[in-house]
């Protein structure tokens, strides 16, 4: 019953990794301090997308992150994260549109809600806590 339960939810959100496509490949912010963030993302296949985030400045990286967005066995659409190769933290889709997914998890210390959300020839993510505290931002552009 709850799987069922999950199903319907899922599908009444709406989510679908393959609608993610502007989000694959490689994304820069360059920062006037010399700092710069990478995002990777591979093309989504099979409801599968793995990513990689790279934080530094000048010639030394500071913080990595492995992610994935995946569809789970009941339909629900994840972003899975694990910064610094740590634990993996679960975040689940709250939103998608054609330029934007929203993802969150009230249960987690910070953030609790990550969002990417394509403006023209760039994109914004954001981390933040549920009520939007906190919120920090990067614009990125291809490389």
């Amino acid at each position: 019953m709850l799987t069922q339960g999950l199903m319907l939810l899922a599908a009444a959100l709406g989510g679908d990794v393959g609608k993610l496509e502007w989000l694959g490949g490689a994304w820069t912010e360059r920062r006037a301090d010399g700092g710069w963030t990478e995002e990777y993302w591979t093309p989504p296949r099979g409801g599968l997308m793995l990513g990689a985030g790279l934080d530094g400045k000048g010639g030394k990286v500071r913080q990595f992150e492995q992610m994935r967005i995946e569809t789970e066995e009941e339909g629900r659409i994840v972003l899975v994260a694990m910064p610094g190769g740590g634990p993996a933290v679960r975040f689940a889709m709250v939103r998608q549109t054609a330029d934007l997914i929203v993802f969150e998890n009230a249960a987690h210390d910070y953030p609790q809600r990550v969002s990417y959300r394509r403006m023209g020839s760039t994109m914004v993510a954001s981390t933040a806590r549920i009520d939007g505290s906190r919120e920090m931002r990067w614009t990125y552009v291809r490389p």
